[in-house]
């Protein structure tokens, strides 16, 4: 059984300026949240930071260029995945060791992942320069393969991504007057539903009222839009 939480974008913007009190970051690239903790991705050394109650602590370093970070449970044991280039790297939850060091088929540039929240032995990344979508696969016991293919393709300079209160996996895109794509993830069949005026989004997020939250790096702005 896998099970996953996806990371809140919006959620670093809420807190970026409390916990920048208590610690300096090092290029912080993205954020995630296990239910107690929130983890930071640091572009600028290669760490991975972890802070509770706005008490940080750098738990695993040597990363070369650490993007997503997701979690899960493989086999009873709670794990740590990041995207580490075109790598997913496993972690032990509670020692942060590393446990597996597995190559994304086909990937130019991982950027973001996510687990499909109705069936957790599939997980889901953005290639931002292949321009596509690669699905990943976990196996059966006792060894728990994972595969990888491509799901989507013509999906152009994809980054972040979420699964909507509808179910539908709904994708961004950095490019000028970007899109905003939603994909059929048994059929891999992507449609572009909304053409924007905004340049270089690069996540996205859902509150309780279906609102969407987008971010864009190209405008220095936080997008909402219904």
């Amino acid at each position: 059984v896998l099970y996953v939480m996806k990371k809140a974008a919006l959620i670093f913007f809420c807190l970026l300026s409390v916990i920048s009190t208590y610690a300096q970051f090092n290029d912080p690239y993205r954020i995630s949240y296990d239910g107690e903790n929130y983890y930071i991705s640091n572009k600028g050394d290669g760490t991975i930071t972890k802070t509770r109650n706005g008490i940080p602590s750098t738990i695993i370093t040597g990363l070369h260029s650490p993007n997503d970070l997701f979690f899960g449970a493989i086999a009873g044991n709670s794990v740590i995945l990041l995207l580490d280039s075109n790598l997913v790297k496993i972690y032990d939850s509670t020692s942060n060791g590393l446990l597996l060091t597995l190559p994304i088929t086909g990937a130019q540039e991982a950027h973001d992942g996510i687990f499909n929240p109705n069936n957790t032995n599939e997980f889901f990344i953005s290639d931002r320069t292949g321009n596509k979508i690669i699905k990943g696969v976990i196996g059966p016991a006792p060894f728990y393969p994972v595969t990888f293919t491509t799901l989507a393709t013509n999906i152009i300079k994809p980054t972040g991504m979420i699964f909507n209160s509808l179910g539908k996996l709904v994708v961004v895109s950095d490019t000028v007057n970007a899109n905003i794509y939603e994909i059929n993830i048994a059929t891999g069949t992507s449609s572009i539903a909304l053409s924007t005026s905004i340049d270089s989004i690069n996540d996205i997020a859902q509150d309780n009222e279906s609102n969407y939250y987008i971010t864009n790096w190209g405008d220095d702005k936080l997008n909402r839009t219904t």
